[in-house]
Formats: structure tokens, C-alpha cells, sequence
């Protein structure tokens, strides 16, 4: 089974910054909620984290092979153990893009972020709550104040995963349906300049296309794979919505550097955490420490500490 490492990228609304959500986090860290226990810690200049999902079973079938045959036993874990699956993480304070490894049936990009983003949700209620309180509360507070403490927290948390053109066009082609396509060019041809007299002052252009209900994602996928190998793409978005019914973004970096991929019985020998030292064990992965190295090749670095202007 492979063990791949994913790019993603957290966006936010107006009012909370990035080191304000993650200290946020940090007052969960180590906690238990909702079979999901989320350590944070710091290596350098990222942020390292691991999301380990409880699962509610202590049962498991176990093949055994000998001679040519074989056979298939229960296996019980003590009352004090449970299974569970593990994804690291690491991000950059300057950006919100990251690392997050992953392997078949744990939590995938989507799932975590969804974790950052109920999250965010929380840290935003309170902090639009605590103003609404310091008026006085809802039922005193004017439709003007509250107007503006809603406009001070504008928008949500978001997310995309980051992908390099061969990926992107594999995962999106995963997708049930797609509802959005956006691209990027460094600059416009002639007759889109009769449409924009704006355009001699702009250094790159955006397409935004809604994908009509019902469109066969197969023929959207080959369109966009056209869309890319004409002209200067620089970036491209997809929204769509995934097998199991969410809402999911990958973005194509063309400035992208191929990620890595292990055996995941090389990398869970190297799972090593213990509560009573928990930040220690964290940083001091080795699982930290490929996700480090691969952050620290020069166009992975680039993607992942570079804001974008």
C-alpha cells in the first residue's frame, strides 16, 4: 500500500488571521473530539501537526499463509487499545499551504481540512458572539452595529488541494461531477481586448466557467486537458464534488515540484507517539522529517512559503 504526500492550501475570511486559527487549534491539541485527536508543534519555519482518527473497533481478521494454504483468525485488541489511522502534516505560517501525507482508507486532504474548517466555524462564532455581547448582546445591539461586526468576519474558512499538472488532471477526472473550471493567463488575445478596455492595464486575465448540470465529467475533463496545452495557463482551479458527495478544490501550480510517495509499512514503523511527551514526539518524527525534506526542495519551498501576489 502506498503512502502519498499531498499539497493543500487553507484560505480564509475576513477578521481571523492564520496565526490566530492556529493558535486556536493549539487550545484542542491533544484533546479527543469526535474520535479525532489533532497534535500541533513547530520544526523551523513550519508548523507540524498530526490528525489521528479513533476507530470505534477493537476486532480485526488476520490472514496467515503457510504451505500453499491459508488460514483467517479473529484478532482482538485489549480494552485499552484501539485502531487508529495517522496523517501528518506540516504548514507554512506564511501561507497556510502544506504537506499532508496519506494512505488508502485514512482521513484524505478534504477530510482534514473539513476538521480545520468546523474549526474555524467555532472561532468565528465566538469572536462575533463576543462582540454582539460587548453591545450589549442581540436583543440590544442596533441593525448597524451588528451589520458591521457580520461584515468584520466576512466569508468562511476554504481549501484546495494543490496538484502538479499530471495529478490535477487524474484527480479531477476521479470526480462525480465538476462544477467550475477557472484559469489564469499572463495576458489576453485580441478579441477578448474588445471586451475589457481594462485589459492594458492588467498583467494576467481569469476564466470562470460553470459547468452545466448533467455534464459528462469525462468530456469537462478532456476540455480542460485542451484548455491547459493552449497558450500560458498559469494556474487553474476545479470545484466539484467528490464519490462520497463533498465539495472538493485542487488547484495546479505550474511552478510545482513532484511530491513523494513511500511503502506504508516503511512509513508506520516510524509512527511514534506518546502522550507525556507530545510536542517532543511529534517534531521529533520521522515522518516529520520526510515531509521536511520534501519542503525543503527548492520549488516544493517555493509552493509552499511564497505568498502569492
Amino acid at each position: 500500500m502506498k503512502v502519498r504526500i499531498y499539497g493543500f492550501e487553507w484560505q480564509f475570511g475576513k477578521g481571523i488571521t492564520l496565526n490566530e486559527f492556529y493558535n486556536y487549534l493549539l487550545t484542542i491539541s491533544g484533546q479527543e473530539i469526535s474520535n479525532k485527536v489533532i497534535v500541533l508543534g513547530q520544526v523551523g519555519e513550519f508548523w507540524t501537526g498530526v490528525m489521528l482518527t479513533i476507530k470505534d473497533v477493537k476486532a480485526y481478521c488476520a490472514m496467515k499463509k503457510e504451505g500453499g494454504k491459508f488460514t483467517i483468525t479473529p484478532q482482538m485488541l485489549d480494552s485499552n487499545s484501539r485502531i487508529i489511522d495517522f496523517n501528518y502534516f506540516i504548514v507554512s505560517p506564511l501561507t497556510g499551504r502544506g504537506l499532508y501525507q496519506h494512505y488508502h482508507q485514512s482521513a484524505m486532504p478534504n477530510t482534514f481540512c473539513n476538521y480545520c474548517a468546523t474549526h474555524y466555524g467555532k472561532l468565528r462564532h465566538d469572536r462575533i458572539t463576543a462582540e454582539i455581547d460587548s453591545f450589549g448582546g442581540n436583543d440590544v445591539i442596533s441593525q448597524k452595529n451588528k451589520k458591521e461586526v457580520m461584515r468584520k468576519y466576512k466569508g468562511s474558512f476554504g481549501y484546495s488541494t494543490l496538484a502538479r499538472p499530471g495529478n490535477f488532471l487524474d484527480s479531477i477526472k476521479a470526480l462525480k461531477e465538476i462544477k467550475e473550471f477557472t484559469y489564469e493567463v499572463s495576458g489576453l488575445e485580441d478579441d477578448e481586448k474588445a471586451y475589457t478596455p481594462t485589459s492594458k492595464f492588467a498583467k494576467r486575465a481569469y476564466h470562470r466557467f460553470v459547468i452545466a448540470d448533467g455534464s459528462l465529467v469525462s468530456n469537462v475533463c478532456e476540455s480542460i486537458r485542451e484548455t491547459l496545452g493552449i497558450g500560458d495557463v498559469g494556474r487553474a482551479k476545479v470545484v466539484g464534488i467528490d464519490a462520497f458527495g463533498s465539495e472538493d478544490t485542487y488547484k495546479l501550480f505550474n511552478d510545482y515540484c513532484t511530491f513523494d510517495e513511500f511503502e506504508y509499512d516503511d512509513i508506520v514503523l516510524k509512527v511514534n507517539l506518546n502522550s507525556e511527551t507530545m510536542i517532543d514526539s511529534l517534531n521529533s518524527s520521522e515522518v516529520i522529517a520526510e515531509l521536511l525534506t520534501i519542503a525543503a526542495r527548492k520549488d516544493v519551498n517555493a509552493l509552499l512559503t511564497v505568498p502569492i501576489k
